[in-house]
């Protein structure tokens, strides 16, 4: 559950300044969170390849 907390402030973080590399920091973070099954980041990760 870490992993999605932190993918979440990464994209807190690149809400408020649009550093792409803060989306490519939580985007990585993220995929690891859903590889490990934790099905909240599976569901942020879909919605971030849709938008």
């Amino acid at each position: 559950m870490t992993c999605s907390r932190i993918g979440q402030r990464l994209l807190q973080d690149y809400a408020k300044t649009n550093a792409p590399e803060t989306l490519g920091r939580a985007t990585d973070v993220l995929t690891r969170a859903c590889d490990l099954e934790e099905h909240y980041a599976c569901h942020i990760l879909e919605h971030l390849s849709k938008g």
